[in-house]
């Protein structure tokens, strides 16, 4: 991703503000889904308030007069959202966003649903954090159809409903989130609120693959391990298998250092392979088990 400012690259998930928000590491201006939405670089606001503080300024958000246009309004309540952390400014932070959420300013209906879902600045809400996130969702913001995709999964302050979730899942898969890849092709291949079909969830598993999420990968390994809904294929397993086991997967791990000390149809025995992988993958879960992950 480039930054339509200066054109400096950085990825997508450099997200450094809940929300979806990223901050281009070369100018310093905030970003959401590549468009600039703040005026101002971080710098910039250090000084001001700094200036503010020492006397030299008086540090003023709002400005005379009425504001009607929804960007401004906006910009507006996230100043006081990035001003502090205080009950007054998470209040009126809430109050300029949910204004332009109503004037139909999609960044801001994300956030509204962002702020009701947290209870940022409001009693948390789920359902009106759903029906802002939906308002989001449907034209587009990737962040809003991820949230409700986890939020009707996991049942997350309101009934769970799989085909929702799945839904959202497929929405956000299309866009091309990696996570949503991963979690729409594991539910095409259990048949879990959505119907079973087991060539889909393979060309969406291998999607995520591809992208190096170590997760898909590894299903992908199981698929061509197992034969499930494809002719069983060793080496194939054996290729997925390694590309997780390289990123530290210890499932992958574990299933390679059992392939190669038994040896498979197109995948020779290999004691000495399997031993490197039995002891990184020993190795990963003594560090999980100390974590306290597993």
């Amino acid at each position: 991703m480039r930054c339509p400012k200066c054109n400096a690259e950085f990825a997508k998930d450099a997200s450094l503000i809940p929300g979806g928000v990223m901050q281009c590491p070369s100018c310093g201006r905030y970003l959401y889904d590549g468009e600039e939405f703040k005026k101002y670089t971080e710098e910039e606001i250090k000084l001001y308030h700094l200036k503010a503080k020492s006397g030299q300024v008086e540090e003023k958000i709002e400005p005379d007069g009425r504001v009607d246009n929804p960007a401004e309004q906006f910009e507006i309540g996230w100043k006081y959202y990035s001003k502090d952390v205080t009950k007054e400014c998470k209040e009126k932070a809430f109050e300029w966003v949910k204004k332009a959420a109503e004037n139909g300013y999609v960044t801001a209906q994300h956030f509204l649903g962002f702020y009701y879902d947290e209870g940022e600045g409001v009693p948390q809400d789920k359902e009106k954090a759903v029906e802002w996130y939906e308002k989001a969702a449907n034209q587009g913001v990737v962040d809003s159809q991820i949230r409700l995709a986890e939020m009707f999964d996991k049942g997350i302050g309101i009934p769970k409903d799989k085909a929702k979730a799945s839904f959202w899942y497929l929405k956000a898969a299309d866009i091309g989130d990696v996570g949503s890849q991963l979690k729409i092709g594991k539910m095409l291949l259990d048949g879990d609120g959505i119907e079973q079909n087991k060539e889909k969830a393979r060309k969406w598993l291998l999607k995520a693959a591809e992208k190096d999420n170590s997760e898909a990968q590894v299903e992908l390994g199981m698929i061509y391990y197992n034969g499930n809904g494809v002719p069983k294929d060793f080496p194939e397993a054996e290729k997925w298998y390694k590309k997780a086991a390289e990123q530290g997967n210890l499932t992958a791990q574990s299933q390679l250092a059992l392939m190669y000390s038994k040896g498979e149809d197109g995948v020779p025995r290999n004691d000495a392979e399997a031993k490197k992988w039995r002891d990184k993958a020993e190795a990963a879960k003594k560090c999980l088990e100390q974590l306290g992950i597993i």
